[in-house]
């Protein structure tokens, strides 16, 4: 949930769970927030000794949400993104939001070979040892918390020029979630599928 606290006596219903919404970003841009970018926010920078900073790399994995949210905040940290796609069709997006490399994995089963290399520098079955001898971390990332969420908006306030959510130009209304989804579900979507209700 989105409130804009800057209406009068706003305050007075804060709860837990709610910020407020970066001025630049209108309320479609702001519902992207909360689930797509928080994730890619929490996976870059939400553990401490982990955080992806200037100089660092970062791997993406397409054009979805998440994929795209973390290829433009590692880029806005001055980090070096090598992102992925199944799609040589996407490849130019992909390095049109700032991606350094784009690697195509569909029909390219050693696409991990040079992605690890650019990433990695280590052999060609990293473990854990080498994880740790290189700062990269594996796993799943959650949903950020309310104090990544928190610090997301403040970047989106201090970068207003660099940080703007990706949102598919493809509208869809409240009586097409079938359609919306049919539409994610295909990969053929780029940045986040949103619902708009009027």
């Amino acid at each position: 949930m989105w409130v804009d606290w800057d209406l009068p006596h706003a305050w007075s219903f804060k709860r837990a769970g709610t910020c407020t919404i970066p001025s630049s970003l209108s309320f479609l841009e702001a519902s992207t927030l909360t689930c797509a970018e928080v994730t890619a926010w929490s996976a870059l920078f939400g553990l401490s000794d982990y955080r992806v900073t200037a100089g660092k790399r970062a791997l993406t994995q397409g054009t979805g949400g998440v994929g795209v949210f973390a290829l433009q905040f590692a880029r806005a940290v001055g980090a070096r993104v090598i992102a992925t796609t199944g799609s040589s069709e996407e490849v130019e997006p992909l390095k049109d939001l700032g991606a350094d490399n784009v690697m195509t994995y569909k029909g390219n089963a050693e696409w991990g070979i040079p992605a690890k290399a650019g990433t990695l520098k280590a052999g060609d079955q990293p473990g854990f040892p080498d994880a740790e001898r290189t700062d990269a971390l594996y796993g799943r990332s959650p949903l950020g918390s309310e104090t990544l969420l928190e610090d997301l908006c403040r970047a989106f306030e201090a970068n207003l020029e660099k940080l703007r959510p990706v949102i598919d130009p493809r509208a869809f209304w409240l009586d097409q979630l079938k359609e919306a989804r049919e539409y994610q579900w295909s990969g053929q979507h780029k940045g986040k599928v949103c619902i708009e209700i009027s």
